[in-house]
């Protein structure tokens, strides 16, 4: 989950600052995401037995017999994928995705859920793991940011500053790790190239 969440940089941050959330885009059936009463769930059907399952599961068993959807690849067809979309999305709308996702893990059917970024800010376990820690920055102000990427009880459980400004570390980089002279710091800062 933590490493899902430094994967979505930009629409966490987006989030922490306005409230904001993105829209969400499917990858088209069986590999998709659709909404549910509270939401989306992922679907990723990928045998027969999967399909069939899943069918029983939406008390739409007659999908299996039906001539448009007897195979995975026909399945995939847009306008197939259109076809079914439109006729489980009724049922799926009357269901909560944690109802969804439960029960069709139970049935070996690969739901998921797909959360939200606000989701994932208040996720329990990266609340009780402090994964995620407000800090003051000097220009961006109070805002979220991952804490340290692993914890162990010999580990700071926090963080120790904010990210750097721009240009913050010019003069360690440049002059204490890169070994430029103090004079040629400043007249790269002069040309514009730092």
């Amino acid at each position: 989950m933590e490493a899902l969440l430094s994967a979505t940089p930009f629409p966490t941050v987006r989030y922490s600052f306005t409230g904001v959330e993105g829209r969400r885009n499917g990858h088209g059936y069986p590999f998709t995401i659709l909404p549910c009463k509270d939401g989306y769930v992922g679907v990723n059907i990928l045998t027969q037995r999967q399909w069939e399952a899943m069918c029983h599961f939406l008390e739409m068993p007659e999908l299996i017999d039906d001539p448009r959807f007897l195979t995975g690849a026909e399945r995939q067809r847009p306008e197939i994928v259109a076809l079914i979309t439109d006729r489980i999305r009724p049922w799926l709308m009357a269901h909560s995705k944690e109802e969804i996702v439960l029960e069709g893990q139970r049935r070996r059917i690969p739901f998921s859920l797909v959360p939200t970024v606000a989701d994932l800010v208040e996720f329990p376990q990266h609340r009780e793991r402090g994964f995620l820690v407000e800090v003051d920055h000097p220009v961006a102000g109070r805002t979220l940011q991952p804490s340290v990427p692993w914890k162990s009880d010999t580990t700071s459980k926090q963080i120790g500053h904010p990210a750097p400004t721009l240009g913050q570390h010019n003069r360690e980089v440049y002059e204490q790790r890169l070994g430029f002279r103090g004079e040629d710091v400043v007249l790269l800062a002069q040309a514009g190239t730092i």
